[in-house]
């Protein structure tokens, strides 16, 4: 089950039963009401995500977007849907929009940052990896990006500890070592 799904709902929620004790009837049933409504479109949507329905999975998230404009959820998974179905623009305008809505999640940062590494703009790229860093992100991807940026500026040490960061978040995958076996062998060839 989504987590930021209950945290929606059980937003709704609990905004209903604090205006409720506060004689704020009005106000509550419009909350109860929101979480009614919230509910089976992120259940459909998230199903529909699952089964790669994504026009329908997408009608789902635009809905939420109306319902409840300030959820980065349905924007990151628009985002995530636009990102599969190549309309890489549209992914860029969602995740930013998540990020807007919640600068404290990584996610955001990140998978807009691969879209910007695939486009070659490597400055934004590198600041949005630098940031979902810096928010605690553990994805071996950021660590890959950021030293093959780092290659790229001819900045060797700080591309191999970024491989050595994502072989300790990934140490079975044998391409990470042999890169860092090329790192060094350029860092010896400098030397």
């Amino acid at each position: 089950m989504d987590v930021t799904k209950l945290q929606t709902v059980t937003d709704c929620l609990e905004t209903a039963k604090s205006l409720n004790q506060k004689s704020r009837s009005d106000e509550a049933v419009a909350h109860y009401e929101q979480a009614l409504q919230l509910e089976p479109h992120l259940a459909s949507a998230a199903h529909h995500l699952k089964q790669k329905n994504y026009d329908l999975a997408k009608q789902h998230y635009q809905t939420l977007t109306q319902l409840a404009p300030e959820q980065p959820l349905a924007h990151s998974r628009l985002g995530q849907i636009a990102k599969i179905q190549n309309r890489l623009p549209d992914a860029i305008v969602a995740y930013t929009r998540a990020i807007q809505l919640n600068p404290q999640d990584p996610g955001p940062y990140q998978t807009l940052a691969v879209i910007q590494f695939n486009q070659k703009d490597l400055s934004a790229a590198k600041s949005n990896h630098e940031k979902a860093l810096e928010l605690g992100s553990k994805a071996p991807l950021v660590h890959v990006q950021l030293g093959k940026i780092a290659r790229q500026e001819n900045r060797i040490e700080d591309a191999i500890a970024h491989c050595r960061n994502a072989i300790v978040l990934n140490p079975k995958n044998i391409n990470l070592h042999i890169d860092y076996g090329e790192l060094h062998a350029k860092q010896k060839q400098f030397a």
